[in-house]
């Protein structure tokens, strides 16, 4: 083999051994430029999380499962919060309804003419009356019952039940105790009263002065459950204010 031909294969291996450690050295480069991913690895109190917080869940999973009430204590509670979510009050509608119609008075026929048969002591025989002593009487008994039917009834008096009803009212209910005390501006509290003794029920009455008028607040007042209802309408558009 002659000296050049030597020399050239030692001239292409020292050419391939350069162009090696060439490209060793890129490789090398571009591996160091490569972006390091995030460590898959989780620490101990992460993993130690996520296990309570699954042990959490198949508790909580197999406790409704086994408790039927519980699961009907959910799904009430989900149910309740739905509504209050979806319903404002800004939808809800107040309807006023009008006063009842009056009260129609039936005719009353008084039967004129007929003999009045008047019954008097033990031993004595009915005699008929004249047909004008018989008109006089009826006419007579028909203004008595005018005059009884046009009367209002008297209103109850003041008992323990009512004064402990008034104290509960007052006790129970904000507005009335307001009303009591003169926390409104345009009412002057004037005083109270019972309207129905029906225990364990008692309707009370609050009067104020507004302007000079006497205005009138009846509450329906259970001694035994301790509620409160507003009956009037005053009483109503009061509690909304």
């Amino acid at each position: 083999m002659s000296e050049e031909t030597q020399r050239s294969e030692e001239k292409a291996k020292s050419i391939d051994a350069e162009v090696l450690r060439q490209q060793a050295d890129e490789l090398r480069q571009s591996g160091h430029l490569r972006p390091e991913g995030p460590s898959k690895t989780l620490s101990r109190w992460a993993q130690g999380a996520y296990l309570a917080i699954l042990v959490l869940l198949i508790a909580s999973v197999i406790f409704l499962l086994v408790s039927r009430e519980s699961r009907l204590w959910l799904l009430r509670g989900v149910a309740n919060a739905w509504v209050r979510v979806s319903s404002t009050q800004e939808n809800a509608a107040i309807f006023k309804l009008p006063p009842p119609p009056p009260k129609a008075v039936e005719p009353k026929v008084v039967l004129q003419g007929s003999p009045t048969l008047v019954f008097r002591a033990a031993g004595s025989s009915a005699q008929p009356v004249p047909e004008e002593s018989a008109e006089t009487a009826e006419s007579e008994g028909a203004s008595g019952t005018e005059q009884d039917e046009s009367k209002p009834p008297a209103p109850p008096e003041k008992t323990a039940g009512s004064t402990a009803a008034y104290d509960l009212l007052v006790k129970n209910s904000e507005v009335a105790r307001k009303l009591a005390s003169n926390g409104f501006p345009d009412l002057q509290f004037k005083e109270w009263k019972p309207v129905k003794n029906s225990p364990p029920e008692f309707w009370i009455n609050v009067v104020a002065v507004r302007a000079d008028r006497n205005v009138e607040f009846v509450w329906l007042v259970n001694t035994e459950s301790g509620t409160v209802t507003a009956l009037s309408q005053n009483a109503r558009d009061l509690q909304r204010k």
